[in-house]
Parts: structure tokens; sequence; C-alpha cells
């Protein structure tokens, strides 16, 4: 009937106009957000923050020399990472990498902080040293000496890539490691976390390894499983 009809076309309009709604919301609200986002952000306040957290987890000095942030995915790019080596072994820096790119959670973002998610570092340089002791200068990564400020630190992942790494040990030339990566995930100050890593020896042969390292009372227990 005519009625039918109406009753019919009207539905269906309300259909189409519900469904273009919610196209609207699905689509307009990401977008929102995004754009609210990269108007709270600003690199240069956060670069600060960044740097501090950083020199307060590793329990070293260190330094960017630019923040930028990238909308799609959210995520910042550090230039010229430096951290600073254990006065007591060297004054040279620690690790050296020109890029480090950094994944961090998005709702701390909007309240001015920085929680990290994934870090990809790019071409860094790092110098291990050991002294006469037996003790290498990572040793005290992370050491503050203050049982009441422990440096929490997580990290979802963790990538290094295309690193070259110099090793000195007491009465021995110095070593060099190149095209390193490493590939650490889950990993959560005191607990269990996996690692994964490659590189070629000074030989010239490769080797791989990965496996869990866990702490045991404060001190790293690894389970490699590797091959050469």
């Amino acid at each position: 009937t005519l009625a039918q009809n109406r009753l019919s076309r009207l539905n269906s309009g309300c259909m189409s106009k519900n469904l273009r709604l919610a196209v609207a919301l699905i689509v307009g609200i990401p977008l929102l957000a995004f754009l609210a986002l990269s108007l709270l952000v600003d690199p240069q306040k956060l670069s600060p923050m960044l740097v501090a957290q950083l020199s307060k987890a590793l329990n070293r000095n260190a330094s960017i020399e630019k923040l930028d942030f990238k909308l799609f995915p959210p995520s910042f790019k550090a230039s010229n990472l430096v951290i600073a080596d254990d006065p007591a072994f060297s004054g040279k820096p620690f690790v050296k990498a020109e890029t480090v790119e950094i994944r961090p959670a998005i709702l701390p973002l909007l309240s001015g902080q920085i929680e990290l998610q994934s870090v990809r570092i790019l071409d860094p340089q790092l110098e291990l040293i050991q002294n006469e002791k037996g003790v290498w200068n990572f040793d005290s990564i992370g050491a503050s000496g203050k049982s009441n400020e422990p440096n929490s630190l997580s990290l979802n992942q963790l990538l290094i890539e295309r690193a070259n790494v110099g090793i000195k040990r007491p009465d021995s030339p110095r070593e060099l490691y190149s095209n390193l990566s490493a590939e650490l995930r889950d990993y959560t100050e005191g607990k269990p976390f996996a690692l994964k890593v490659a590189a070629q020896m000074p030989s010239g042969k490769s080797i791989e390894a990965e496996g869990t390292i866990t702490s045991a009372g404060g001190t790293l227990g690894r389970a490699p499983r590797g091959r050469r």
C-alpha cells in the first residue's frame, strides 16, 4: 500500500542517515584525536623530560641534539644521542647514535608525559671496557646507589641495528664487532626478558645468539642459545 511504501522509504532514509553518522564518527574521532595530539605535543618541551628520564634510568648523563615528532604513526625521532661512560673508565661516550626512533604510549602524551613503548637505535657506536678487577663499564648502568629511589624502566621492544661495538679488556688490544643487531622484548627492570643478538666478529665470522636474561639478587644470568 501507499502508506507501507512511505514507511519503508522513511525507515530506509533513517538507516542511511544512521550509517553515515556511524561512518563519520568512526573516521572523525580518530582524526580529531590525532589533530589534538599534534597540537598538544611540543617536542622542544618534551626533549628535556626525555633526557632526564633516560639519564635517571641509566644513571648516566645523556643528551640529544634534536627531537622531532611524527603524527602517523605517533613517534619521535631523536638526533645525535650521546650517553656518557662511567667516569671511572673513560671520559669518552659510552654510546653514540645519530638516529633513535621512539614509539610512546599515546594517553600519557596528552598530559605532557612520555612513557616509552619501543625504541629503535640506528648505527650506534658502543664502547665496552673491562678493568683489571673484571668489572665492566656497563655494570654501573642503572645503579643509583639509593635503594629508596629505584630507576624504573620498561620497554615492550628495543631494536639496535648496524651497531659497531668496541671491546677493550686488560692487557689485550681493542676488538671491534661490526654490524651488530639486537632485539630485546618485554623488558622491565628486575624481571626476565628475551634477547636476540647477531654480529660479525673481528675474525670475520658471524655469530647469533638468543635466550632469556634473568635477574637474581641483582645479578644477570644468561640462558642463551646461539650458533657461529
